[in-house]
């Protein structure tokens, strides 16, 4: 695939019982990936960043590479639009960049393609990184990048390309497909520097295993509201787990 190399479907995305349907996934144009930067020079007009060039010329671009980078990746069926409102909540926090990943045309139904198109957003997500790191010095320790769902496991084959990121959030991660596969296949410590996940239901049969790991109130199921807004407090300093939570 053009810029991202190639993508096969092996033994290691096969298993007779998790993960039974086994296809490869849509080209990158069809999947149609869009970055949308926010910063706080620009807090409510994201400019368009592209993972082959991001900063076009680099005088015109408000990303700044001495700046910590916030990455939101939406999951399943999710839209970016609603994902700005935590990009919004990062910068009340603090001054960064913040990068929200739109893969909202690559990720409906069937849920077996949506899985396989996270393979090529991931590989997508390392080569803007990278090319972020080339253009600017940016450090890769500076990087966050917060995953929903699928998007989780996005941000692990993110990880899995790049050089030690600082660090991945997991929320939710998604479970069918990825659960007791292997760790190439789904999100796991060695993706970044360091690896949390944060799980609303203690019931469902995880196989990840991270560096930390937090269960809602009780480990009970409960629906999450702005999972992400909830989360931008944990994913900067560690505040009470019930506060995360609707």
């Amino acid at each position: 695939m053009h810029g991202l190399g190639c993508f096969e479907n092996d033994d290691g995305f096969y298993h007779v019982i998790h993960r039974p349907i086994n296809v490869l996934p849509d080209d990158r144009e069809r999947i149609g990936t869009r970055f949308l930067l926010l910063t706080k020079r620009n807090p409510n007009e994201p400019e368009l960043l592209s993972a082959d060039d991001p900063l076009g010329p680099a005088e015109d671009s408000v990303y700044n590479g001495s700046l910590d980078t916030k990455v939101i990746v939406h999951g399943f069926i999710g839209l970016a639009g609603s994902w700005k409102v935590d990009g919004h909540e990062f910068l009340k926090q603090g001054d960064y960049n913040v990068i929200i990943v739109d893969w909202s045309h690559g990720n409906g139904p069937p849920y077996t393609k949506a899985t396989a198109n996270t393979r090529v957003v991931g590989a997508e997500l390392a080569l803007l990184v990278t090319t972020l790191q080339n253009a600017t010095g940016a450090s890769p320790a500076d990087f966050h990048i917060i995953g929903h769902s699928l998007g989780a496991q996005i941000a692990g084959y993110a990880g899995e390309r790049l050089d030690k990121i600082g660090r991945i959030t997991g929320l939710d991660p998604a479970g069918p497909y990825f659960f007791h596969m292997p760790t190439t296949v789904r999100l796991d410590p060695s993706d970044a520097a360091f690896v949390d996940v944060i799980h609303s239901d203690a019931s469902l049969p995880f196989s990840f295993i991270t560096n930390l790991g937090f269960f809602n109130e009780k480990g009970k199921c409960r629906p999450l509201k702005h999972i992400t807004s909830r989360a931008v407090q944990c994913c900067g300093v560690m505040h009470r787990t019930d506060k995360l939570y609707h």
